[in-house]
């Protein structure tokens, strides 16, 4: 599992070596949150790490790899901080899908794919970057998070199909224009691209937002939230 692994990551890389269960006592965590503390993470962030640590922990002790009477974890205190609220309403979505903008400029094609990311019930950015034809099967996308590998299938509804014949051409290999052909995907390139194009887009958004007093600076991620809260 790609979280537990960056849990691990992270405490070898603060250890400076692979360790055992037995040497996670209650001083060395003290010491890794302060250690995250310093390296800029948020209070969510560390204790993301900590509870995986912790799970990882539990289940050495269920397989009898390590003494339930070494448990480091009863005096560690993992907090969690309410994130803020990244949702946009559906009048937000209204009025953001009835703004005069002009067809190919860069407020309109941020907006279009915000909007089909919603459509795609919250599709990353990257996600959607690296949808081809072979996506759409039968009516619908068929894709699988890069992030988490998790499998999804969604209706392609009729709003989302006209975004897409939209932006496609027939020589591009993706459906969306933002990455070329040629490109080796998830290299150092094509994560650059998509980066550039996320930080262009969101400029973008954060200009609609003001067009329609959204109480949010609307971003990419956005999308995601706001299609759960509808």
């Amino acid at each position: 599992d790609l979280v537990y692994q960056a849990a691990v990551n992270r405490l070898v890389t603060f250890c400076g070596a692979e360790i055992t269960c037995e040497k996670i006592d209650y001083k060395l965590l003290t010491e890794f949150i302060h250690h995250l503390k310093v390296d800029g993470l948020k209070i969510n962030s560390i204790s993301n790490y900590l509870r995986t640590i912790r799970a990882i922990y539990n289940k050495a002790i269920k397989y009898k790899l390590v003494d339930r009477a070494s448990y480091p974890f009863y005096d560690i205190s993992i907090k969690s901080q309410k994130t803020a609220n990244r949702a946009i309403s559906k009048a937000d979505i209204k009025q953001l899908n009835s703004l005069p903008l002009e067809e190919d400029s860069p407020s309109w094609r941020a907006l279009k794919y915000f909007i089909l990311s919603f459509y795609f019930r919250g599709i990353s950015f990257t996600d959607m970057a690296y949808l081809k034809d072979s996506n759409i099967i039968n009516g619908r996308i068929h894709y699988e998070r890069r992030k988490t590998h998790k499998i999804y299938n969604i209706k392609l509804v009729d709003p989302a199909e006209e975004i897409i014949n939209n932006f496609h051409q027939l020589e591009n290999e993706y459906l969306l224009p933002i990455l070329p052909n040629n490109i080796i995907e998830d290299s150092l390139e094509a994560k650059r691209i998509i980066k550039q194009w996320i930080k262009t887009t969101n400029k973008y958004l954060k200009r609609l937002s003001l067009e329609i007093n959204s109480k949010i600076a609307i971003t990419t991620y956005c999308s995601r939230h706001s299609f759960a809260t509808i």
